[in-house]
């Protein structure tokens, strides 16, 4: 199974202009700004998407996650029937000071990602690092089994 089973979509960069990826984040942007996804002023938490990278070696699969201010004791990963869960929450940090904000482009509150491993994965080998606000996840994949070559004896009738 191709790496495509774990992401929403596949799509190279491209040399001549724009790739869908930076489509993708305009059209958030715009219909997040439109649409009131910023916290609005004095409204500090929402639920939020952190960024991610997916790649590909010929033993794994590497997902990292970026969840800068968020402390390990807030992220939970978890492996169920295929299904790799990214859950979490972070807090905005308040000195009791009263702060009006002009805008508010850090997101707080709880945070959820969600994948569908493919079926040629080590799932109890699955592994993750936090350091520095990044969460990094190895996804092992299977060993491809090559039967062995024989010789094979001819018999004669």
């Amino acid at each position: 199974m191709r790496l495509r089973t774990i992401t929403p979509w596949s799509c190279a960069p491209s040399v001549s202009g724009p790739s869908i990826f930076s489509l993708h984040r305009e059209l958030d942007k715009l219909f997040g700004d439109f649409l009131g996804n910023a916290a609005a002023p004095g409204e500090t938490t929402r639920q939020w998407q952190p960024r991610l990278n997916i790649a590909e070696t010929e033993q794994a699969y590497l997902i990292s996650a970026e969840l800068p201010g968020v402390e390990e004791k807030d992220i939970t990963l978890e492996l169920h029937d295929g299904l790799l869960s990214l859950s979490g929450k972070r807090e905005q940090k308040s000195e009791g000071k009263s702060i009006n904000y002009h805008r508010l482009e850090s997101f707080y509150g709880e945070f959820f990602r969600q994948f569908q491993l493919p079926e040629t994965v080590q799932a109890d080998k699955v592994e993750a690092k936090f350091k520095n606000g990044v969460l990094e996840i190895t996804v092992p994949k299977l060993a491809e089994i090559k039967p062995a070559p024989r010789k094979i004896s001819i018999k004669a009738d």
